[in-house]
């Protein structure tokens, strides 16, 4: 009866295979976080936020249509995303004129040195150098 008393673990089997994998990413300098797109110019942040708030968009992919309609028609979209594309933060999929766009989850885990704090120091340092603005 001792055998019952010792679990290997105590977590469900899928609670204990999401571990595994989340170790496994944290140990793989590969991958994107929210705190790399932090610098990324606004036309460029607005896409990126979008499509990883939206499951959908981000792992299956999304046109440049339906980007059109939830962006409100933004100027520049196909450059945006060609940009986006070029530096890897987009995956193109499919052929034309039906691409789709997807995330590029490994493009940039790591890319950078900042962590959450550096990243929020900065920002804080930024906005306190601005002069006041008038009331």
């Amino acid at each position: 009866m001792e055998h019952l008393k010792s679990k290997p673990s105590d977590q469900t089997p899928q609670q204990d295979v999401f571990r595994k994998v989340t170790d496994k990413l944290s140990q793989d300098p590969t991958g994107l976080t929210p705190l790399d797109i932090v610098d990324l110019p606004a036309h460029q942040k607005e896409v990126m936020l979008l499509m990883m708030r939206d499951h959908e968009a981000a792992t299956a992919g999304i046109s440049i249509e339906e980007l059109r309609r939830r962006l409100n028609n933004p100027p520049h979209l196909e450059t945006t995303l060609a940009e986006l594309t070029g530096n890897n933060w987009l995956l193109m999929m499919g052929e034309a004129p039906n691409f789709l766009y997807k995330v590029h989850l490994k493009a940039k885990r790591g890319s950078s040195s900042k962590d959450m704090w550096s990243v929020l120091v900065e920002r804080l340092a930024k906005r306190d150098s601005k002069p006041p603005e008038d009331l």
